[in-house]
């Protein structure tokens, strides 16, 4: 077995042709990886949007115990306020910002680079 046997002139062109092939993208090709890609972005999503809303739970949570117990006592009511506020709201602020800026910057981007 030789080198011509390996390196056939059909075999190379062949080889090049498929090379090629791979290098230019067609339209289907992209909307394929697209989808593929998004599959994969599916359990992800789950995790990010199953975090959001136990954080933003918790915050709503201790304003419904604020709220419930200024009935009772004003002060412990007001304590609980400014705790939660204090503790909690910056970090409910950033995830709703990243959860929902993706798609906003997504958005921005493919209409600034159809410009």
């Amino acid at each position: 077995m030789g080198l011509g046997n390996i390196f056939t002139p059909a075999k190379l062109l062949e080889g090049i042709g498929k090379g090629l092939d791979k290098m230019v993208d067609g339209q289907g090709d992209k909307a394929k990886r697209f989808s593929e890609l998004l599959k994969l972005y599916e359990p992800f999503k789950l995790a990010q949007r199953y975090l959001a809303f136990m954080f933003a739970g918790v915050y709503l949570l201790s304003h419904l115990a604020a709220i419930t117990v200024l009935y009772w006592d004003k002060e412990l009511a007001e304590l609980i306020w400014n705790h939660t506020n204090d503790n909690l709201l910056y970090i409910i602020l950033t995830i709703v910002a990243f959860y929902f800026s993706g798609g906003v910057i997504n958005g921005a981007l493919k209409r600034l680079s159809k410009k």
